[in-house]
């Protein structure tokens, strides 16, 4: 899935700003951002949103015969 920051978060790898978009797995209260620089930073999920649902491969391709939602 994808998330999008809509609030600033200091985290052990640096500050996040508001705005910035991640690749992300749903976890318990929040989002582990998947994917980049801040790979396994967790994201409260009152400081994001869901931009797109749709879970990706680790090639970040749709698996074979998903749908878009």
């Amino acid at each position: 899935m994808i998330i999008k920051t809509v609030k600033n978060i200091n985290s052990p790898a640096g500050s996040i700003v508001s705005g910035v978009s991640f690749r992300a797995q749903r976890e318990k209260n929040g989002y582990s951002i998947t994917f980049g620089e801040f790979k396994g930073q967790y994201i409260p999920a009152t400081s994001a949103i869901i931009i797109s649902d749709i879970v990706l491969d680790e090639d970040g391709k749709m698996p074979r015969g998903s749908r878009y939602a």
